[in-house]
């Protein structure tokens, strides 16, 4: 069942098929994902998994800005990674971004991947462990 939109007149184009999402549960949705898929170099993918360990995992850790974060091995690529982190705002993936271990992890990393990453930053409109969702 379909909600009722609750602004028709200001909604977006479109929301007389999709729902209207600029105001459902907006609470805490100026969170910003941050996907990086990686292509690590035959038989890498271990050394950039402990690159990943020894640098962003205990800063993204100690981080109270840095919601979740993840790492993945791609399931259908056995050089394929992929990191997802979820942040409380743009301005605090920025930050992340620019600590000073940063550019070390960054010469690193560089060691093991075979081409440059794929990079891709959403603003997060929905999640299921927002209470009142």
């Amino acid at each position: 069942m379909r909600p009722e939109l609750k602004n028709p007149s200001k909604s977006p184009p479109f929301s007389g098929i999709f729902y209207d999402y600029t105001t459902l549960g907006r609470k805490n949705m100026n969170s910003i994902a941050l996907i990086v898929r990686h292509k690590a170099k035959p038989g890498m993918r271990e050394n950039m998994r402990a690159t990943w360990e020894a640098y962003v995992k205990p800063n993204a850790q100690s981080n109270p800005e840095h919601l979740a974060c993840y790492f993945c091995y791609d399931s259908d690529n056995s050089d394929g990674i992929t990191a997802f982190q979820i942040f409380t705002s743009a301005q605090a993936k920025e930050e992340f971004l620019k600590s000073e271990w940063y550019p070390d992890y960054l010469t690193e990393v560089s060691k093991f991947i075979s081409e440059p990453p794929q990079i891709t930053t959403a603003e997060i409109m929905w999640n299921k462990n927002e209470k009142g969702a």
